[in-house]
């Protein structure tokens, strides 16, 4: 399956309750909208779902990576060697940066403005600082 299409969306633009979502001790959080469905670092999102990043992300996390000029931000890990892309590639350091591990998603329900379902954001499990 192909890896899903991210853009980053400024927090003013999200539900009120997104902030609200955000883990104590989180630290600044960025917000990613996915604009095409797809899996990547052993995560299946749905076009439409928001995914927050935030934090120092450690070997073995899922992250967001944006690129250091020019392109469009997508879903990668942290290996020992560096950062592996969304289909399994190295991604040079020099190009690519952790914009931070991913911390939780919101469905595409509970974006929609008309949204009547229970918000809720999936979160991972927090880390040690």
């Amino acid at each position: 399956m192909t890896p899903p299409t991210l853009s980053p969306v400024p927090v003013e633009l999200l539900p009120a309750f997104a902030a609200d979502a955000v883990p104590p001790r989180a630290g600044p959080v960025r917000w990613f909208y996915v604009a095409e469905s797809g899996v990547a670092a052993g995560l299946a999102l749905q076009a439409g779902a928001v995914v927050m990043v935030g934090g120092r992300a450690h070997v073995g996390d899922s992250v967001v990576l944006v690129p250091a000029l020019r392109g469009v931000p997508r879903l990668g890990t942290v290996a020992r060697g560096g950062l592996v892309g969304d289909r399994g590639e190295r991604c040079d350091e020099a190009r690519w940066r952790v914009a931070g591990r991913i911390l939780g998603v919101l469905a595409p329900q509970d974006v929609a403005p008309s949204s009547v379902r229970p918000r809720q954001l999936a979160l991972f499990p927090a880390r040690a600082a």
